[in-house]
C-alpha cells in the first residue's frame, strides 16, 4: 500500500478472468472497469503477474464473442494497461507452486495468490473455484468488490 494523502491505498491483484472482461462484454465488465477507474484516479495499487498477458490472450481467443477485427483495440488496451504487471520475485515460483499443491489450483491460478499474499494485497478473481479452494478473506470473488 502506498500513501494518498496521508491515507493507505489498497493494494489489489487481478487474475486473468478479470482482466479478460475489460476486453470482453461479461458479467461484472461494468465493475472490472470501475476497478481500473480506482487505479487512474489513484484510489487504489493495482498488480498482477507477468504471466496474465498470456491468460487474457487465450481466454479472449476461445471467447465466443471474439473476432480478428477486435485485436487492434485488444492490444491498444492491453498496452494501456502494462502499468499492472509485477515483476517476478525470486519466491513467486515456488509459493506459487506450494499453494497450487496447498489449495488444489493451477500454478497459474496459484501465482495470483501468492501474488497477492507477498502484496498484502486483496485478489479479486471471476473464478468461484479459486475463492472455494483458497477460503481465506484476501481471496474475493469480483463481485465482492466495494
Amino acid at each position: 500500500m502506498e500513501e494518498n494523502g496521508g491515507r493507505q491505498r489498497p493494494t489489489i491483484v487481478l487474475d486473468a478472468s478479470v482482466i479478460t472482461k475489460l476486453f470482453i462484454e461479461e458479467d461484472y465488465t461494468d465493475i472490472a472497469e470501475k476497478i481500473v477507474e480506482k487505479y487512474i484516479a489513484g484510489e487504489v495499487d493495482l498488480f498482477t503477474t507477468q504471466v496474465s498477458k498470456y491468460e487474457v490472450f487465450n481466454s479472449i481467443k476461445y471467447s465466443e464473442k471474439f473476432n480478428v477485427g477486435m485485436l487492434p483495440r485488444i492490444f491498444s488496451i492491453f498496452d494501456s494497461l502494462d502499468f499492472l504487471v509485477s515483476e517476478e520475485d525470486p519466491w513467486m515460483a515456488p509459493m506459487s507452486l506450494m499453494f497450487a499443491m496447498q489449495y488444489g489450483l493451477t500454478v497459474y491460478d496459484a501465482s495470483y495468490v501468492a501474488l497477492a499474499h507477498v502484496q498484502k494485497a486483496t485478489l479479486y478473481t471471476a473464478d468461484n473455484e479459486i475463492v472455494r479452494n483458497v477460503g481465506q478473506p484476501f481471496v474475493k470473488h469480483i463481485r465482492e468488490f466495494a
